[in-house]
Formats: structure tokens, sequence, C-alpha cells
């Protein structure tokens, strides 16, 4: 017989054999530093403790285990390790492209991908030296005017109509930028302006992740309030469902709408609606709708992903604008890609309408590399209405 003390022995080495290989499985494997964001932001940090995701601020890392022990033993930790400081997901130098809209829109142009004709203006001009340049790239009117570096919709000046009101938006640009100084060498671009549907594409890791269409913010007249009025109580209810107000109200756009004598006292007659704002923009209070992706001409999912390709960026939000997502890209109905922002808002996809509620997770699957769950974006949707 096996003497007691033996026994005990055998067994107490084979627990720490054991204890042993569950802590080097469980321990976080070198991985190579791939571009990704510091999702910090309050509603993934519940999906974090969801998922059983460590999240490292400091060391700039997430990292999954597997729930136990035994399946630890072939199936190591995964970590994602992001770019610091900035909460991108993407390298560095693509994000410098994508955070400069002229030289996205440039590169967007040599790969064929269509986008709005375009100057880009990096010093002062005079008014012969602006018009020749608009010539030359053949950039008709109306244009939009803004800042290459902007962003949420600040500093977007829409249906310009002259070279002599271009330069007018431009000194305003440049006297009145995000940091309250005077900058006459402020780097803007001027554009043709393109009309029709606005929509917001998520594209990450290869693939087309959710599509979303942006409706204008606007007000329906009672005949009683103004719109001013009409408009402050707009924005306080937003506020009151965590959206966002609109913080760019355009009196010459609802001028153009309604009558030209119509200003902040005006009374808006019964039923009578108006877009407030031309800036399609989430962060100036355009709520989205989500466009289901069976109804996404696979073309138009192609472009999009040729998108990030060409920019060399993981996780893109696009801004596109023109006809139906439905019809193939190249006929009357085709549209532009109008910005690339290289850190989207994930909190303007939990918004969207009908709400998914399994969107933030299938988001964090995604970027974890896990992608065997929630393929059917269909599967976790409420249909919550407004």
């Amino acid at each position: 017989m096996i003497p007691l003390a033996l026994t005990l022995t055998l067994l107490l080495l084979t627990l720490l054999l054991i204890v042993s290989l569950y802590v080097t499985a469980t321990s976080p494997t070198p991985s190579s530093h791939e571009p990704f964001v510091l999702f910090n932001a309050p509603t993934l940090r519940s999906e974090y403790d969801r998922q059983h995701i460590r999240h490292d601020k400091d060391a700039g890392t997430l990292t999954r285990c597997p729930s136990d022990w035994w399946s630890s033993l072939w199936n190591p930790c995964h970590t994602v390790t992001y770019k610091s400081p900035r909460s991108q997901l993407n390298n560095s130098n693509s994000s410098v492209l994508a955070n400069h809209k002229a030289t996205t829109s440039r590169i967007l142009q040599l790969n064929d991908i269509p986008c709005p004709r375009f100057v880009y203006v990096n010093r002062p001009y005079t008014t012969a030296q602006l018009d020749a340049l608009l010539h030359e790239h053949h950039v008709p009117f109306p244009v939009v005017v803004k800042p290459v570096d902007g962003t949420q919709g600040y500093g977007v000046h829409l249906n310009v109509r002259s070279v002599e009101e271009i330069q007018t938006v431009c000194q305003r640009l440049r006297k009145h930028n995000k940091d309250r100084k005077n900058n006459p060498n402020r780097k803007i671009i001027v554009e043709e302006q393109v009309d029709g549907a606005n929509y917001r594409i998520m594209v990450l890791r290869g693939e087309v992740f959710d599509v979303l269409e942006r409706r204008l913010a606007s007000v329906t007249g009672d005949g009683v309030h103004t719109l001013k009025q009409l408009i402050d109580t707009r924005n306080r209810k937003q506020k009151q469902h965590k959206r966002h107000p609109t913080h760019n109200v355009n009196w010459t756009y609802i001028r153009e709408q309604l009558e030209h004598g119509t200003g902040p006292d005006t009374v808006l007659p019964k039923g009578t609606t108006v877009n407030i704002t031309n800036i399609g923009n989430f962060h100036n209070g355009c709520n989205v709708e989500r466009v289901p992706l069976s109804s996404v001409h696979p073309k138009h999912l192609q472009r999009f992903v040729k998108v990030n390709q060409v920019l060399g960026l993981t996780l893109s939000g696009i801004d596109y604008m023109g006809g139906s997502l439905d019809k193939a890209p190249g006929t009357e109905e085709d549209g532009y890609v109008i910005e690339v922002n290289d850190g989207p808002d994930l909190k303007m996809h939990e918004k969207a309408l009908p709400v998914d509620r399994g969107v933030v997770g299938r988001f964090v699957d995604r970027v974890m590399d896990r992608s065997d769950r929630g393929t059917d974006r269909d599967t976790d949707r409420d249909t919550e209405e407004e």
C-alpha cells in the first residue's frame, strides 16, 4: 500500500501543477500592439463586466480570459492594446489622414471613391486667387466651407453662394476658432454642396458594422409659440432623452423654407414643419434611424470597406450623402463620401431607432475578435420608439 504521507504529497503536487497551469493560462499573453481605441465611455464599462473583460486604463489594454480554468488550458487570455494617449482605435498615422478633411478627400479621389469636388485653402487668398482656384478644380456653387480639422458640425457653413461670401466665412473661421484665438493660417476646405439622404456608416475590422440615416432637426408649429420657443422646447426634450440639442441653428435656411421676414419671434402656423438646421450631424441634434444591412446594396458595402482600406483604418464612421443605398453605385442616385471619422461615436448607434440593445455587445465582440455570436442584428433589437 502507498503510505498516506506519499498519497497526500502526490495530491498536493497535482494541485500545485493545476494551479500553475491555470495562472499561466490566465496571464495576459503578449500581443502585437494593434491600433485599438481606449473604450472608456460609461456605456461600455458594464459590457466589459458582463463579458469579463479587464480594462487597464494605465496600460492601455483590454483583456478577456476564459471563465473557467479548464477552458483556459487550451484557450488562453486575449489582450488588445490600443494607442495612447488619444482614444483612437486606429494607427496614429492613419488618424492623421482621417483628421485632415482635404487629405482624406484627395486620397479618396485617387482611389476612385466619389467625394465632393473641393479646394484646400491653406492660407489667405485674394478673391481673384480663390475664384481661379475654384474654376481650376471645377467646384460649383453652392459650396460648404469648414475647417479641415473640425468635428461635430462646429464651424460648418452651408449654402455659400459666392467667392465674396467664402472670403467672409474664412475670415470668421480664422477669427473664431476652437482655441478662441485669431489664427490667420487656419486651414479650410471649400467643397461642393451635396444634397440627398444623410448616412453614417460604421466600418470595423473590414466589415460594415452598422448603417444609420440622419434626419434633419425640425420643429412643427402650433399657432401659439414662436420659433425660438419651439426650438428651445425641442432642445430641452433632446436633453431629457439624453440626446444632443441643436447648437447650430441656421436662420437663413429657415427663412428659405418660409418667408424672408421670418425670425426667432415669428409664430409658426399650426401644422407647419420647418428644418432648423441643414447640418445633418448627430451632435447637432439630428436624430438617427437604423438602416437594415440587408437593404444595402453589396457594392455600397464594398465601397465603404474600401474607404477604410485606402486610409489604413480599422474603425471609422463614414459620413455619406446621396441617393438610396439599395441601388448600386454608379446610378443617377449615386452618393458621395463627405467625411471619414477615425473616432466615431458609438452613442449614435445606441440611440438610433428602432433601438438595438445588442449593438454594444457585438461592437465589443468585434473589437475583441469575437464575431461568432449576434451576427443577426435583429435578434436583440427592441422596437422601442419615442
